[in-house]
């Protein structure tokens, strides 16, 4: 699951601003018992898990009659 493969989280309430966000992928890890470490607060936040760094970004959906909001994590290349 953790690999180079994007992380997505469905969100069960809608984000409004970058704070709620971070909030809302430690929540997920600690449900998990997975260790989340931010280490970027910004418009793109960045997080750590198992030792591979992350870029989060918000994303919707259309779902069959709702909106479907979700983190993805995609993980940052190296240089």
């Amino acid at each position: 699951m953790f690999g180079k493969e994007n992380i997505v989280i469905e969100l069960e309430n809608k984000i409004t601003n970058y704070d709620d966000l971070i909030t809302e992928i430690t929540k997920y890890f600690e449900k998990q018992g997975t260790n989340c470490k931010v280490i970027e607060r910004s418009s793109i936040p960045m997080v750590e898990v198992n030792g591979i760094n992350y870029s989060a970004i918000q994303n919707s959906k259309l779902g069959a009659f709702v909106g479907i909001q979700q983190i993805v994590l995609k993980p940052c290349k190296k240089f």
